[in-house]
């Protein structure tokens, strides 16, 4: 009687953890020193811009750009997507982190969870920085 339902939660603990390992996001290089990420990054409108047409394949778009970035910031997880339109127009998305977030100490206690295009992250009172800071 236990013996089937106990294989059916080996099943799913090993599905779990394999899902939770494939998603992962991949550490990128470590020296944070290579760049000034002190600013917060600047965004302003983009009145005239005009439509970028992408082809990839059989994927046809046209992207209208609405803003202009300035941004010094260090990345501090990217994930990898394949599948779908949104991988071949978007295959990767990346966290960016910039003044306190980008400093090497506070990255190490920042633990970060990326999956379905959404990220999820956990502050350590190490770090010395809220939840609030970090969504601002």
């Amino acid at each position: 009687m236990w013996k089937p339902i106990l294989i059916i939660l080996v099943i799913f603990a090993v599905l779990g953890y394999g899902y939770i390992y494939l998603n992962k996001p991949t550490v990128s290089g470590t020296d944070p020193s290579a760049i000034v990420t002190n600013s917060r990054p600047l965004q302003s409108s983009l009145v005239h811009g005009q439509p970028i047409n992408v082809v990839i394949g059989d994927l046809d778009v046209s992207l209208q750009p609405v803003a202009r970035y300035k941004i010094s910031a260090m990345v501090l997880a990217k994930k990898r997507y394949v599948d779908g339109w949104e991988g071949k127009l978007a295959p990767y998305d990346i966290v960016l982190g910039w003044r306190k977030a980008s400093i090497l100490e506070n990255v190490e206690n920042l633990p970060i969870i990326q999956s379905v295009r959404h990220y999820q992250f956990t502050v350590s009172p190490a770090t010395n920085m809220t939840s609030a800071y970090i969504n601002k």
